[in-house]
């Protein structure tokens, strides 16, 4: 993502109700930290079709061995087509790069489609965080998996 994708990217997380809804300007500021490749730093990165420009994005954080996947939102249109598993996959060969051994992430409890995508990606459940979500209240499940 570059600056000027911030209100496409904004855009494809407002029509994801169940991704985390982040404001332009977080994500001003996420493209701008990932583009200084410091340490710990996010990366986003977005899914482009031709014709509609902006569909999908995924943000990872790398930090001490260790990747994050912070959100992952594909528009409704362009789902079930590979998107959603190639952000994932481009993400943590980003981060194996740049040294993770291990990649983690939550995701709502019932959010049934997301947690057959990363169980068909390695995945496995390795905790739960008590009503970590609002709107509604619901448990995070934590998700873990090696990268190598």
């Amino acid at each position: 993502m570059v600056s000027g994708d911030v209100a496409a990217v904004a855009g494809v997380l407002a029509q994801s109700p169940e991704a985390a809804q982040w404001s332009a300007s977080a994500l001003a500021s996420d493209a701008a930290v990932g583009a200084a490749n410091t340490p710990g730093s996010s990366d986003v990165l977005v899914a482009v079709q031709e014709d509609i420009g902006i569909v999908g994005v995924v943000v990872v954080r790398t930090v001490a061995g260790e990747a994050e996947i912070l959100n992952l939102a594909v528009l409704l249109s362009n789902r079930r087509r590979g998107l959603a598993s190639g952000l994932v996959q481009a993400a943590l060969a980003g981060a194996r790069s740049a040294g993770a051994r291990r990649a983690f992430l939550e995701v709502r409890e019932s959010n049934v489609a997301a947690r057959t995508l990363y169980g068909c990606m390695g995945f496995a459940e390795t905790g739960r965080r008590r009503a970590y979500y609002s709107a509604p209240m619901e448990d995070a499940l934590i998700l873990s998996r090696a990268l190598e």
